[in-house]
């Protein structure tokens, strides 16, 4: 196996063998301020290229993903912070759409997804819904890479989400290609 390396201006944040373990490695407060200042740079740079992403006030992290990146990013950008649980609060006898989800949802605006990578994007999915059920919208949602051969993009696209990967992975080389 090769070394995959993320970062950005030439600067490498993670360096892992084959697969990139970010849920693990931003556990690491160190790395995951490297990672997150990575999806902030990303992210602010495509919301000056698109006005649609001028409405995000809130990001909604994936807690059976990595939520440590969401949260950073949130406090970052100063924006309102929640996760989805991906199943519904134990104590919810008849479960809510908003019993799947712990700490703020914006009243009004949009929110962006995040996440350390999107394969097929089962759990993205989920939270679209829910919170489309919730009348929360959601513009896009912004990934460290994107799986290649899985789906995700399409799949996000069919739901009117776009996705903001920072790079690809085809899951067989050992290296990560910056999206273009």
């Amino acid at each position: 196996y090769g070394d995959v390396a993320v970062g950005i201006r030439g600067t490498v944040f993670l360096r892992q063998k084959a697969f990139l373990d970010a849920i693990s490695s931003s556990l690491s407060p160190k790395i995951r301020a490297e990672l997150t200042s990575c999806l902030g740079s990303h992210f602010l740079a495509e919301r000056q290229k698109n006005i649609k992403l001028k409405d995000v006030v809130g990001v909604v992290g994936i807690k059976r993903g990595s939520p440590w990146l969401a949260i950073e990013l949130a406090n970052r950008l100063r924006f309102g912070i929640a996760l989805h649980r991906g199943e519904a609060r134990a104590n919810a006898n008849n479960p809510r759409d908003c019993d799947y989800f712990d700490g703020d949802l914006p009243e009004r605006g949009k929110v962006v997804l995040v996440d350390d990578s999107i394969t097929g994007g089962t759990m993205v999915m989920e939270a679209i819904d829910r919170l489309k059920a919730l009348h929360i919208e959601v513009d896009s949602c912004l990934v460290l890479f994107e799986v290649l051969g899985k789906h995700g993009r399409e799949n996000l696209a069919a739901k009117g989400v776009q996705l903001l990967a920072i790079c690809t992975y085809d899951g067989q080389s050992n290296t990560l290609a910056k999206v273009t």
